[in-house]
């Protein structure tokens, strides 16, 4: 949450708003770098890549979410990173917690679908360096996505 000192001369909704298109131009150009150092065409979009490029795709995200979250809680919101509730107690118990739920949600969506015949099983096939590569990518999406909307959106809109 804000502290008391906030600057009431920009409105926290303001905030929010000019968040989002600061957040799509850094983000793209953190993208862009991603796609260079992949040696990947950044005009097509379309392009299969591998789980290992998805996933330096997802890190190059998070960083230019970073940049751009902490340029605008230190510059704009005049408050600490740290003060989304980024705080080291409990970090561990909460972090599996939340990986666990997480965890148990998706596998509750895979088996609805799947009994409702929305996807078909059609086998398994067992690849250690994609397993660890997925687990990664969505751990990358998910601290992004915590990142932006609730550690910095809600927080403003909470106000």
């Amino acid at each position: 949450m804000m502290s008391h000192n906030t600057p009431a001369s920009i409105k926290p909704w303001v905030r929010t708003v000019l968040i989002l298109p600061a957040f799509i131009f850094i983000a793209g150009l953190f993208q862009l770098a991603g796609s260079l150092v992949l040696g990947l065409d950044p005009s097509n979009f379309l392009i299969a890549k591998s789980p290992a490029q998805d996933t330096i795709g997802a890190l190059f995200t998070l960083m230019g979410t970073i940049v751009v979250v902490g340029i605008f809680r230190r510059f704009i919101d005049e408050e600490s990173f740290r003060s989304m509730g980024f705080y080291r107690r409990g970090i561990l118990n909460e972090t599996l917690l939340g990986l666990g739920l997480g965890a148990l949600i998706i596998a509750t969506g895979f088996v609805t679908l799947v009994s409702i015949h929305e996807i078909n099983w059609l086998g398994l096939k067992v690849e250690a360096d994609n397993i660890f590569l997925g687990f990664g990518l969505f751990v990358l999406v998910a601290l992004t996505e915590e990142l932006l909307l609730r550690g910095y959106v809600l927080n403003n809109l909470m106000m």
